[in-house]
């Protein structure tokens, strides 16, 4: 076995009991692994991994809960511009992307 003072000084843990890294110590006594400044900017990419994936959950989250008022926005635009039943509605572009949307909500074809 190699001398320990070229071996990283890490303590790592398994199986109930911790050893020291049998790395090759590469800057300060650490590994590349376990050398802190490493360790810091693998828990700075995570952090902004997980905020990037956070703002974009609170963002499903908002539309998610503003879904059902959204659906009734429109019926009530539509309802409100034409009536449901009106021969001109076939004409009126913002009524076919009223219909359209309130379709796809519903999870019509």
């Amino acid at each position: 076995m190699s001398d320990k003072t070229e071996q990283c000084k890490h303590n790592v843990y398994a199986d109930w009991h911790t050893h020291q890294c049998p790395r090759k110590a590469w800057k300060d006594g650490y590994c590349k692994q376990h050398h802190p400044d490493t360790i810091a900017e693998r828990d700075r990419k995570r952090r902004e991994k997980w905020e990037r994936e956070s703002a974009a959950n609170r963002k499903v989250w908002a539309l998610q809960s503003a879904a059902p008022d959204l659906l009734e926005a429109c019926k009530a635009a539509l309802r409100d511009r034409f009536g449901w039943d009106d021969p001109c509605v076939d004409r009126d572009p913002i009524t076919n992307v009223l219909r359209a949307a309130i379709a796809k909500a519903e999870g019509k074809p």
